[in-house]
């Protein structure tokens, strides 16, 4: 039972040091998509535009702010 612990754990030891690699990447590699589901010229359009050049300034990475009325997504009264 020892020996399948002790096994278990280098393994996830193993696995854990070499994965390290991948992290060392830039991410994200492409702009990152902000999605306000209202319609722009709102106040949490503004915000949010607000929010994202702050981010932006902060991380170094660009942001792209896409605001969208989903009509479809908002739960509509069905007439009886």
């Amino acid at each position: 039972m020892k020996v399948t612990r002790l096994a278990a754990a280098v393994a996830v030891l193993i696995i854990a040091c070499s994965h390290g690699q991948g992290w060392a990447q830039s991410y994200p590699a492409k702009p990152v998509r902000v999605v306000i589901p209202w319609p722009p010229g709102g106040s949490n359009d503004i915000v949010g535009r607000i929010v994202a050049q702050k981010l932006s300034e902060m991380t170094g990475q660009q942001f792209v702010i896409a605001p969208t009325s989903w009509p479809r997504a908002r739960p509509t009264a069905t007439p009886s």
